[in-house]
């Protein structure tokens, strides 16, 4: 019954898992990486349809670092739906930025999907 669901995919999502598995189009991995497909459309669209990235990395900046204009949305690039949206000096609570932060790197199990898409069409560490 699954192989027959990969195999004669009809919704979007028995699609797109279907991609996933089958697909391994070496562009795949810079278009499902948050902060590489910027470049991309920016290369195809124009810097006016990409949103600017005030920060990335492994972990957040020292807190006197944190100067970022509101609003800003701090957001995982290893998951999807993880975001803490800042949108008034009243949503700033750094602690649970933090802690949410903290927890989006400690879920490893997108992020060993997504290595492994790097690994076979890039080389790429996740």
């Amino acid at each position: 019954m699954l192989l027959r669901t990969f195999l004669c995919s009809r919704t979007h999502t028995e699609k797109i898992q279907r991609a996933k598995i089958f697909n391994r189009d070496p562009r795949l991995p810079q278009r499902a990486d948050k902060i590489l497909v910027k470049d991309f459309v920016r290369d195809r669209l124009g810097s006016e349809w990409v949103t600017p990235t005030l920060w990335h990395g492994e972990h957040l900046p020292p807190l006197e670092q944190r100067t970022w204009p509101i609003p800003f949305v701090a957001k995982a690039n290893n998951g999807s739906s993880w975001n803490f949206f800042v949108r008034q000096q009243s949503d700033l609570d750094w602690k649970r930025i933090e802690s949410l932060t903290a927890e989006w790197q400690s879920r490893r199990y997108v992020r060993v999907g997504r290595m492994a898409l790097r690994r076979d069409n890039t080389g790429a560490p996740g």
